[in-house]
């Protein structure tokens, strides 16, 4: 199963590849223009669907081998927690930002409450692709986020990983902490 952790041993490359995908994307997306929509949507998809694969598969395959026991949450090294969070949090903004360019209306307020709804035409597709990373981020570090809800039910469905996946990776991340104070405290009373 470890064989699909991809960048277990060079993490850095894992976030220097996502952080590229995220930024070509706005970048790609926002060069279409407004008057080719399908080309838009089918670009924001095609990055949102790179960058999932890059941050699920790897979350998966290890959130399935540490819950069968087969590799401790201590293993797990830090650098790859650090890719994983930044890969999931990328991941979901990119599924919003494509949710947002198929339909404007599946997120409401993304340019915030006094500046009226965004859209692809009236708003640089950079701020949208960051604010919705934003609004991934938060959520993904508390319990929600309210000034930004979705709308339609495809971006409620969307929604749902950003709330769950941050439970599981913190379950690995305070696994990996709780044994190592656990196996230091160990060393130290034994030297003692």
């Amino acid at each position: 199963m470890l064989k699909w952790l991809w960048f277990l041993e060079k993490p850095l490359i894992g976030m220097a590849v996502v952080t590229f995908l995220s930024l070509a994307s706005p970048l790609l997306v926002g060069m279409a223009g407004p008057e080719s929509n399908g080309a838009q949507v089918f670009l924001a998809w095609l990055f949102a669907a790179i960058v999932l694969l890059y941050a699920y598969v790897p979350f998966l395959s290890i959130l399935s081998t540490v819950i069968d026991g087969n590799y401790p949450c201590s293993a797990v090294p830090g650098c790859f927690l650090l890719y994983l969070l930044l890969a999931l949090q990328l991941s979901h903004a990119h599924v919003s930002f494509a949710l947002f360019v198929g339909n404007e209306d599946s997120f409401s307020n993304v340019c915030g409450v006094d500046s009226g709804p965004c859209t692809m035409e009236t708003t640089s597709a950079w701020l949208i692709f960051l604010r919705l990373f934003y609004y991934s981020s938060v959520t993904f570090v508390s319990v929600g986020y309210g000034d930004i809800t979705p709308q339609s039910v495809a971006a409620t469905i969307a929604a749902f990983p950003i709330l769950w996946s941050p439970i599981f990776y913190l379950g690995i991340l305070l696994g990996r902490i709780v044994k190592d104070v656990a196996s230091s405290q160990l060393k130290t009373s034994t030297f003692q």
